[in-house]
């Protein structure tokens, strides 16, 4: 039993730090008077580092994009696909000059539909283990 036996630690009934486990000698005995570590000494100050000042963002006049008509979507996946394909080519264009997209520009890239469609999936991405696209969206993929 772990009350009987001095090697062993009694796990449940209080933790090893306050169990006084003394291995029988008494200079093992735990003893929580003395306070041998000394108090922190105060750091010293950081030197000051250089910032360097953020560059101005530009402001724009936000502007709302009001479509005039509809969309204009493609009837077939496979003219939708082109539509995405354009649309992400577009706007990686307008990112890369950083400029905000004119309102030729938005008409073009509100036909954007996502590939979640599955005839546009399976048609414009090549399936797992194939080695070509689906016959007739060779161009698109």
């Amino acid at each position: 039993m772990a009350h009987d036996d001095p090697f062993t630690i009694d796990l449940f009934g209080n933790t090893a730090f306050s169990s006084g486990f003394d291995l029988g000698v008494p200079g093992f005995a735990a003893k929580f008077g003395a306070d041998i570590d000394p108090p922190p000494s105060t750091p010293a100050p950081a030197a000051p580092v250089h910032k360097e000042p953020k560059p101005k963002a530009q402001m724009r006049t936000k502007v709302d994009f009001r479509l005039e008509g509809s969309r204009g979507l493609a009837k077939s996946w496979r003219d939708r696909a082109r539509d995405n394909i354009a649309a992400i080519l577009l706007a990686n264009e307008i990112e890369r000059q950083g400029l905000p997209a004119r309102p030729d520009q938005q008409a073009r890239l509100i036909k954007f539909t996502g590939f979640g469609a599955s005839d546009l999936a399976n048609g414009i991405f090549r399936r797992p283990g194939d080695e070509a696209f689906c016959k007739g969206w060779e161009e698109l993929g």
